[in-house]
Protein backbone atom coordinates (compact mmCIF):
# COMPACT_ATOMS: atom_id res chain seq x y z
CA UNK A 1 0.00 0.00 0.00
CA UNK A 2 2.69 2.11 1.22
CA UNK A 3 4.21 1.91 -2.82
CA UNK A 4 0.47 2.91 -4.02
CA UNK A 5 0.26 5.90 -1.89
CA UNK A 6 3.02 7.91 -2.92
CA UNK A 7 2.77 7.06 -6.76
CA UNK A 8 -1.05 8.30 -6.47
CA UNK A 9 0.23 11.62 -4.67
CA UNK A 10 3.02 12.11 -7.53
CA UNK A 11 0.63 11.45 -10.77
CA UNK A 12 -2.05 13.41 -8.81
CA UNK A 13 0.04 16.63 -8.94
CA UNK A 14 0.70 15.84 -12.79
CA UNK A 15 -2.94 15.07 -13.77
CA UNK A 16 -3.67 17.96 -11.54
CA UNK A 17 -1.36 20.88 -12.78
CA UNK A 18 -4.26 22.69 -14.69
CA UNK A 19 -6.45 22.82 -11.56
CA UNK A 20 -4.47 25.56 -9.41
CA UNK A 21 -4.93 29.10 -8.32
CA UNK A 22 -4.95 31.54 -11.22
CA UNK A 23 -1.55 34.01 -11.47
CA UNK A 24 -2.10 36.97 -13.52
CA UNK A 25 0.49 37.82 -15.81
CA UNK A 26 0.77 41.34 -14.61
CA UNK A 27 2.70 41.12 -11.56
CA UNK A 28 1.22 44.36 -10.29
CA UNK A 29 -1.77 42.62 -9.73
CA UNK A 30 -0.01 39.82 -7.33
CA UNK A 31 -0.83 40.31 -3.33
CA UNK A 32 2.14 41.36 -1.76
CA UNK A 33 1.92 38.02 0.47
CA UNK A 34 3.09 36.48 -2.83
CA UNK A 35 5.97 38.54 -3.53
CA UNK A 36 8.01 39.73 -0.15
CA UNK A 37 10.41 37.74 1.63
CA UNK A 38 9.29 36.11 4.84
CA UNK A 39 12.23 36.27 7.67
CA UNK A 40 12.54 34.65 10.87
CA UNK A 41 13.76 35.76 14.45
CA UNK A 42 14.74 35.17 17.63
CA UNK A 43 15.14 37.43 20.31
CA UNK A 44 15.67 35.91 23.59
CA UNK A 45 19.45 35.70 23.72
CA UNK A 46 21.77 37.83 21.94
CA UNK A 47 22.66 37.18 18.70
CA UNK A 48 26.13 35.78 17.79
CA UNK A 49 27.88 37.53 14.50
CA UNK A 50 29.41 35.56 11.96
CA UNK A 51 31.72 35.91 9.45
CA UNK A 52 31.48 37.41 6.18
CA UNK A 53 32.52 34.86 3.52
CA UNK A 54 35.31 36.05 1.46
CA UNK A 55 38.09 34.61 -1.01
CA UNK A 56 35.95 32.04 -1.80
CA UNK A 57 35.64 30.25 -5.62
CA UNK A 58 32.48 28.30 -4.74
CA UNK A 59 30.09 31.40 -2.83
CA UNK A 60 31.44 33.42 -6.03
CA UNK A 61 29.94 30.77 -8.40
CA UNK A 62 26.41 31.07 -6.02
CA UNK A 63 26.73 34.98 -5.98
CA UNK A 64 26.67 34.47 -9.94
CA UNK A 65 23.66 31.93 -9.85
CA UNK A 66 20.11 33.51 -11.09
CA UNK A 67 17.55 32.27 -13.32
CA UNK A 68 17.42 34.79 -15.84
CA UNK A 69 14.47 33.86 -18.12
CA UNK A 70 15.42 36.23 -21.13
CA UNK A 71 19.10 34.96 -20.70
CA UNK A 72 17.91 31.44 -22.04
CA UNK A 73 17.42 31.76 -25.64
CA UNK A 74 21.28 33.35 -25.82
CA UNK A 75 22.61 30.46 -24.68
CA UNK A 76 25.89 28.82 -26.02
CA UNK A 77 24.59 25.01 -26.49
CA UNK A 78 28.00 22.78 -26.98
CA UNK A 79 28.79 18.87 -26.35
CA UNK A 80 31.93 20.33 -24.72
CA UNK A 81 29.91 22.55 -21.90
CA UNK A 82 26.94 19.96 -21.75
CA UNK A 83 29.17 17.14 -21.07
CA UNK A 84 30.89 19.11 -18.39
CA UNK A 85 27.66 20.19 -16.55
CA UNK A 86 26.17 16.60 -16.77
CA UNK A 87 29.70 15.03 -15.36
CA UNK A 88 28.98 17.96 -12.48
CA UNK A 89 25.32 17.14 -12.30
CA UNK A 90 25.37 13.61 -11.31
CA UNK A 91 28.00 11.88 -12.75
CA UNK A 92 30.29 9.08 -10.80
CA UNK A 93 33.69 10.01 -9.29
CA UNK A 94 36.05 8.17 -7.46
CA UNK A 95 37.54 9.17 -3.80
CA UNK A 96 40.92 8.45 -2.87
CA UNK A 97 39.52 4.88 -1.25
CA UNK A 98 38.43 3.99 -4.53
CA UNK A 99 35.25 4.24 -3.61
CA UNK A 100 32.96 5.14 -6.39
CA UNK A 101 29.75 7.36 -5.68
CA UNK A 102 28.31 10.52 -7.10
CA UNK A 103 28.92 14.48 -7.54
CA UNK A 104 25.14 14.54 -5.47
CA UNK A 105 24.37 12.61 -2.01
CA UNK A 106 21.75 10.49 -2.58
CA UNK A 107 19.60 8.81 0.47
CA UNK A 108 21.36 5.10 1.30
CA UNK A 109 23.21 5.91 -2.32
CA UNK A 110 20.61 4.25 -4.30
CA UNK A 111 21.01 6.98 -6.73
CA UNK A 112 17.23 6.69 -8.35
CA UNK A 113 17.45 9.23 -10.58
CA UNK A 114 18.09 9.61 -14.29
CA UNK A 115 18.45 12.54 -17.08
CA UNK A 116 16.99 12.75 -19.85
CA UNK A 117 18.05 16.05 -22.48
CA UNK A 118 15.09 17.28 -24.82
CA UNK A 119 16.96 19.88 -27.20
CA UNK A 120 14.57 21.61 -29.19
CA UNK A 121 17.55 23.56 -32.13
CA UNK A 122 20.20 21.68 -33.51
CA UNK A 123 24.25 22.93 -32.41
CA UNK A 124 27.16 23.02 -34.19
CA UNK A 125 27.68 19.45 -32.47
CA UNK A 126 24.34 17.90 -31.16
CA UNK A 127 20.93 17.17 -33.42
CA UNK A 128 17.92 18.34 -32.15
CA UNK A 129 16.12 15.51 -30.58
CA UNK A 130 15.66 12.94 -27.20
CA UNK A 131 18.70 11.84 -25.47
CA UNK A 132 19.48 9.79 -22.24
CA UNK A 133 22.42 11.00 -20.01
CA UNK A 134 24.44 7.35 -19.32
CA UNK A 135 26.09 8.01 -16.47
CA UNK A 136 28.29 4.74 -15.98
CA UNK A 137 30.03 5.56 -19.45
CA UNK A 138 29.20 9.47 -19.33
CA UNK A 139 28.11 9.47 -23.07
CA UNK A 140 25.03 11.00 -24.26
CA UNK A 141 22.94 8.56 -25.76
CA UNK A 142 20.88 9.67 -28.69
CA UNK A 143 16.72 8.22 -28.55
CA UNK A 144 15.31 9.81 -31.58
CA UNK A 145 16.26 12.91 -33.72
CA UNK A 146 13.43 15.10 -34.15
CA UNK A 147 12.78 18.68 -36.14
CA UNK A 148 10.55 20.57 -33.55
CA UNK A 149 7.91 22.47 -34.34
CA UNK A 150 6.85 26.00 -32.53
CA UNK A 151 3.82 24.03 -31.20
CA UNK A 152 5.59 21.06 -30.31
CA UNK A 153 7.87 23.42 -27.95
CA UNK A 154 4.92 24.76 -26.57
CA UNK A 155 3.56 22.17 -25.77
CA UNK A 156 6.55 20.62 -23.38
CA UNK A 157 5.61 23.30 -21.05
CA UNK A 158 3.48 26.91 -20.90
CA UNK A 159 5.94 29.05 -19.69
CA UNK A 160 6.79 31.56 -22.30
CA UNK A 161 10.31 31.95 -21.65
CA UNK A 162 10.48 28.23 -22.90
CA UNK A 163 9.04 28.42 -26.08
CA UNK A 164 12.67 30.21 -26.73
CA UNK A 165 14.88 27.94 -24.60
CA UNK A 166 17.28 26.00 -26.49
CA UNK A 167 15.59 22.51 -24.71
CA UNK A 168 15.25 21.31 -21.19
CA UNK A 169 17.20 19.14 -18.90
CA UNK A 170 14.04 16.39 -17.66
CA UNK A 171 15.54 14.79 -14.39
CA UNK A 172 13.00 11.12 -14.11
CA UNK A 173 13.28 8.84 -10.91
CA UNK A 174 12.85 5.09 -11.52
CA UNK A 175 10.81 5.12 -7.84
CA UNK A 176 11.70 1.38 -6.76
CA UNK A 177 15.42 2.36 -6.48
CA UNK A 178 14.33 4.02 -3.14
CA UNK A 179 11.69 2.73 -2.34
CA UNK A 180 12.19 -0.95 -2.31
CA UNK A 181 14.62 -0.09 0.67
CA UNK A 182 12.62 3.16 2.15
CA UNK A 183 9.48 2.29 1.30
CA UNK A 184 7.25 5.87 0.86
CA UNK A 185 10.20 8.14 3.10
CA UNK A 186 11.84 6.60 -0.14
CA UNK A 187 9.70 9.25 -1.82
CA UNK A 188 11.02 12.17 -0.09
CA UNK A 189 14.50 11.24 -0.53
CA UNK A 190 13.99 10.77 -3.86
CA UNK A 191 12.65 14.75 -4.18
CA UNK A 192 15.78 15.59 -1.99
CA UNK A 193 18.22 14.13 -4.77
CA UNK A 194 16.88 15.68 -7.11
CA UNK A 195 16.92 19.08 -5.76
CA UNK A 196 21.05 18.68 -5.31
CA UNK A 197 20.91 17.64 -8.62
CA UNK A 198 19.37 20.72 -10.05
CA UNK A 199 21.82 22.98 -7.85
CA UNK A 200 24.82 21.26 -9.14
CA UNK A 201 23.73 21.90 -12.75
CA UNK A 202 22.60 25.93 -11.79
CA UNK A 203 26.29 26.02 -10.58
CA UNK A 204 28.12 24.49 -13.48
CA UNK A 205 25.93 26.38 -15.63
CA UNK A 206 27.27 29.46 -14.44
CA UNK A 207 30.91 27.84 -14.73
CA UNK A 208 30.07 27.70 -18.29
CA UNK A 209 27.88 30.69 -18.80
CA UNK A 210 25.07 28.77 -19.48
CA UNK A 211 21.83 29.74 -17.90
CA UNK A 212 18.88 27.30 -16.43
CA UNK A 213 15.83 28.20 -15.01
CA UNK A 214 14.53 25.23 -12.85
CA UNK A 215 10.46 24.86 -13.73
CA UNK A 216 7.68 24.53 -11.23
CA UNK A 217 5.69 22.29 -13.58
CA UNK A 218 6.19 20.85 -17.48
CA UNK A 219 4.11 18.49 -19.29
CA UNK A 220 5.28 15.83 -17.82
CA UNK A 221 2.91 12.87 -19.01
CA UNK A 222 3.99 14.04 -22.58
CA UNK A 223 7.54 14.08 -21.92
CA UNK A 224 7.65 10.60 -20.35
CA UNK A 225 5.85 9.26 -23.57
CA UNK A 226 8.22 11.08 -25.92
CA UNK A 227 10.85 9.75 -24.32
CA UNK A 228 9.65 6.05 -24.11
CA UNK A 229 10.06 5.94 -20.05
CA UNK A 230 6.72 3.95 -17.97
CA UNK A 231 5.32 6.09 -16.11
CA UNK A 232 4.34 3.51 -13.56
CA UNK A 233 8.58 2.73 -12.96
CA UNK A 234 9.88 5.93 -14.03
CA UNK A 235 8.67 9.07 -14.17
CA UNK A 236 9.22 13.10 -14.09
CA UNK A 237 10.65 14.99 -10.58
CA UNK A 238 12.25 17.92 -12.05
CA UNK A 239 12.76 19.89 -15.19
CA UNK A 240 15.18 22.79 -16.25
CA UNK A 241 15.38 24.67 -19.36
CA UNK A 242 18.36 25.90 -20.85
Amino acid sequence: MDKYLYHFFHKWIDIGSNISVHIPKDKNLWPEKWTNTEYKNYSLLESIKLNEVKNSNFFDLLNKRVSQRDKLKNNKICLINLSHILKCAYGEIIDITGRVHRTSPSGGARYSLEIYLIIFKDTEDIRAGFYHYNIKYHTLEPLRFKNFSKEEVKSFNGYEFVHTANGIICITSVFDRSTRKYGSVGYKLILLEAGHVGQNICIAGVEKDVSFCGLGRSNNILIENEIGINSLNESVVYTMAF
